[in-house]
């Protein structure tokens, strides 16, 4: 949670090493009041099992891109 200068700052500085990249709209209390928390149920949760070698079929649809695609392989493999 930063200043959105600074986080625009951070983005420009990591643009060639970023693996995810997506700017949630949320204040300090979203983790205590939050009325959803999708994003960590599906984007976190798909970064985690990305770099763990895991996949889930609750994750596949996540912003998390590289991750669905290798899951999508994963699935299609298993099905053959």
């Amino acid at each position: 949670m930063a200043d959105p200068k600074d986080v625009a700052w951070t983005n420009q500085q990591l643009e060639n090493t970023l693996v995810y990249k997506h700017e949630y709209y949320m204040g300090h209390m979203t983790f205590a009041v939050g009325k959803s928390m999708a994003w960590f149920d599906v984007d976190l949760v798909a970064i985690l099992n990305h770099y763990n070698d895991k996949c889930n079929v609750h994750t596949i649809e996540s912003r998390f891109e590289l991750g669905n695609e290798r899951c999508k392989q994963v699935f299609k493999k298993e099905k053959e």
